[in-house]
């Protein structure tokens, strides 16, 4: 339970860094109701998401809603105010690859999260390395990603599909 970890975090508070123990210590407040229903959940979502999948290559997924910020003003609870659209991989297990998918027009980096369904590890690979090279200009500062082709991107016709896993 939440409240355990933040236990360990107080009987060694000298090994943690600053950020990790009052993120850790946020924890105490999930109740072990709330735990366990998230516990009873994460199999329907999970297999909610394998149905949803199954038939493509991978879920594009954006790595944050906004483009970052200097580093110096990021919030170290940010992922408590805003959604965070790559935590569905986190919760499910799913096999997820991020990278990075261009600059900003303010030159900031820009990631991209791909899921797959349980075994796709090799394909996310393939489809990471096939978009990267696709177009390296991508990188120069100012020029913001375009993924009106990223369906192309993925595999050629005739690849073999995803066998189904246990879930």
């Amino acid at each position: 339970m939440p409240a355990e970890h933040a236990a360990s975090v107080r009987a060694a508070w000298d090994k943690f860094g600053a950020i990790f123990r009052a993120r850790a210590l946020v924890g105490e407040g999930i109740t072990a109701e709330d735990y366990r229903l998230a516990e009873r959940l994460r199999p329907v979502l999970t297999r909610r998401l394998f149905d949803a999948i199954s038939s493509v290559d991978c879920l594009l997924v954006a790595g944050a809603l906004a483009p970052p910020g200097a580093l110096a003003s990021v919030d170290s609870f940010y992922f408590m105010k805003e959604p965070i659209p790559n935590i569905v991989a986190n919760y499910t297990g799913f096999p997820a690859l991020a990278f990075p998918a261009g600059v900003s027009s303010e030159g900031m980096p820009i990631g991209v999260q791909i899921m797959g369904v349980p075994g796709s590890e090799h394909r996310l690979l393939d489809i990471a390395e096939n978009y990267e090279r696709a177009d390296p200009s991508r990188f120069a500062a100012g020029t913001p990603p375009d993924f009106g082709n990223a369906a192309s991107l993925a595999f050629p016709t005739g690849s073999a599909p995803i066998e189904p896993c246990e879930t």
